[in-house]
């Protein structure tokens, strides 16, 4: 892919905080939206990817099912299971989509667990532990879907976790994203280009 083309960073918040005043990226936040729900309702991405078919289009969701729903959901059956069907779920709805150009954004670092940090709205379940796990193992089968269908997978978390695999709290916004993206762009333009 050359290097002009268009950037479109489609996904919750975090396609917001990573990729906001990069050069040549276009940011489409839907809101807090989980993988799970792009795997159920497609039509979240229909409504904003009729809009453009040209440049790398890069999907950001995943975090708040990390942070929220995949150990209530490890109650019922195994994380396993609950992972890679999220995974394989979310493969098949960007797979409908039909573009030529796809990214994915791994899913972040999770932040370690602080009751300053949890957003009653979206609160964190499970423990620093689950939410990382949950975290690696989801980055690998993402990896895989990308390398089976030839897409890039952005991988940010070496250059934004701290030594034992959680998010660096100086890079971070406080909260759950990144915060400090300026290491953005080079890592594109070294995955990507």
């Amino acid at each position: 892919m050359a290097s002009d083309n268009k950037i479109y960073a489609i996904g919750d918040s975090h396609a917001a905080y990573t990729f906001h005043d990069l050069p040549k990226t276009l940011v489409y936040h839907v809101g807090p939206v989980t993988m799970h729900r792009i795997g159920r309702d497609q039509p979240i991405l229909n409504e904003h990817l009729h809009i453009q078919k040209d440049g790398l289009w890069i999907f950001c969701f995943g975090e708040i099912d990390v942070r929220c729903h995949v150990f209530k959901q490890s109650q019922l059956r195994p994380e396993i299971d609950v992972l890679r069907d999220l995974a394989s779920r979310y493969e098949q709805a960007i797979l409908k989509q039909n573009h030529p150009h796809i990214a994915i954004l791994g899913i972040v670092p999770p932040t370690r667990f602080h009751p300053s940090k949890q957003n009653p709205e979206y609160p964190m379940q499970g423990s620093d532990q689950d939410r990382l796990r949950y975290t690696t193992i989801l980055n690998q089968y993402l990896y895989q879907i990308c390398l089976k269908n030839q897409w890039v997978f952005l991988h940010l978390n070496p250059f934004y976790q701290d030594k034992e695999g959680f998010m660096q709290e100086s890079l971070s916004d406080g909260t759950v994203h990144i915060g400090d993206n300026s290491r953005v762009q080079t890592i594109m333009n070294l995955q990507l280009w």
